[in-house]
């Protein structure tokens, strides 16, 4: 529903399968997952050590010699720093997977009660937190946040939605991945962290959660960055659950329509004789963060060309203004019209007071929107455009474009 309520397309999940038939389905998922995102190059002298340390894993029954080869290695390589702190991050998952195994070993197949025994904290700063933010501090170009953190874009969203209320906060989320542009932080991924398949419920809420955090940092990007190609600009998401990790990127594919896309599903090594796993895990962050930081630039070079005329009003530019009906001097109106805004839970969890969002089914169009998209563009049998009050002239009538069933002899401004 939530997902619905924001006018996202969630194929991340199968939650909203329900309102297409298979063929449908499959049509949509194979048309939105065809928008590429190529694989980062991986180093293959770092994927060489690593097969053969996990070799090593294998035929000792600890990691200590492949921890130890992977050390004289890394200092034998301490001029390329790039590979030095990649080898560092290899190491740092074998130490994990040698003494976590308690850990590991509930996330994998532990009972309810051996899972209350450890919490999502253990769960990221133990298991996912070296390596994520190990391959953001390769380049150091962006930053990582934890700990129900909120992303202001979220707040600003949500108080338009709950305009009465007093006291409105956005989302509070587990992780962030930032961009800090002079003293502003711009987000480009959000992420939750749950314990896993024995807790569906929490990770259908963080599922629906997620996404629309995604979407609150691509509206933030469209603010930013203004009228551009769509694949151009999209956000990324990273859901946790336990030893599994979905990535996924949000989209806005066309005019109200945002699409949540899969991109990489990976587990997190539960054993030493799983390390192998670690590849697929690799690749899919490695690829993900290095995205992360091209949008980043993307952002810098466009707030670096227009310093002048945004200095002034950065803080608008970064979403506090982006459903103002007025407010649309920051991009381009035909991409501005098809943002939609998101559902939000009402404040305090009071869910009788909850609130649809006003512009769920799009605003109000100008002539200048209409004009410029071609597939809003009326067809009249004089072939007219729209004036800049929506009025037409069909045959020898006038009508107008918002309310179609008022027919005039005349222009309604037109001196008789």
């Amino acid at each position: 529903m939530a997902c619905g309520l924001s006018s996202i397309l969630n194929l991340t999940c199968t939650s909203q399968k329900q309102l297409f038939t298979d063929e449908e389905w499959n049509q949509l998922a194979t048309r939105f997952t065809s928008i590429a995102i190529r694989y980062a190059p991986v180093d293959k002298k770092l994927m060489t050590n690593w097969a053969l340390a996990c070799g090593f894993s294998r035929s000792d029954g600890n990691a200590f010699r492949a921890m130890n080869h992977l050390t004289l290695t890394r200092t034998a390589n301490f001029g390329n720093t790039s590979l030095y702190q990649k080898l560092m991050i290899m190491e740092n998952i074998l130490l994990t997977v040698q003494n976590e195994s308690f850990l590991l070993s509930t996330l994998n197949e532990g009972t309810l009660s051996q899972l209350k025994k450890i919490s999502e904290v253990d769960i990221f700063f133990k298991l996912w937190s070296p390596i994520i933010n190990g391959l953001i501090n390769v380049n150091k170009r962006l930053r990582l946040k934890s700990g129900d953190t909120v992303n202001l874009v979220s707040t600003a969203a949500k108080k338009q939605l709950y305009s009465e209320a007093q006291q409105v906060i956005g989302f509070k989320i587990d992780i962030r991945i930032v961009y800090d542009f002079e003293d502003e932080e711009i987000d480009l991924c959000a992420g939750e962290i749950s314990k896993g398949t024995l807790n569906n419920a929490k990770v259908w809420h963080d599922d629906s959660k997620l996404i629309r955090e995604g979407k609150d940092i691509l509206n933030q990007l469209y603010d930013l960055c203004g009228n551009r190609e769509n694949n151009e600009l999209y956000s990324w998401s990273i859901q946790i659950s336990g030893l599994q990790c979905v990535v996924s990127t949000q989209h806005l594919c066309s005019n109200g329509l945002y699409v949540s896309v899969p991109r990489f599903d990976f587990v997190f090594p539960k054993n030493l004789s799983s390390l192998d796993e670690l590849d697929n895990m690799y690749k899919g962050l490695l690829t993900a963060i290095e995205d992360m930081e091209r949008r980043s630039y993307l952002v810098e070079n466009f707030l670096k060309q227009n310093q002048e005329q945004e200095q002034s009003n950065l803080t608008n530019v970064l979403g506090f203004n982006q459903f103002n009906d007025e407010d649309t001097s920051k991009v381009e109106e035909d991409v501005y019209s098809y943002k939609r805004p998101s559902w939000y839970t009402p404040p305090r969890e009071e869910r009788y007071k909850s609130v649809i969002p006003v512009h769920l089914f799009g605003r109000k169009r100008s002539a200048t929107t209409i004009s410029s998209i071609s597939l809003s563009n009326p067809t009249t049998a004089n072939n007219t455009v729209p004036d800049e009050y929506g009025f037409y002239e069909c045959d020898g009538k006038y009508k107008n474009i918002e309310f179609p069933d008022l027919i005039f002899d005349t222009h309604p401004h037109q001196h008789e």
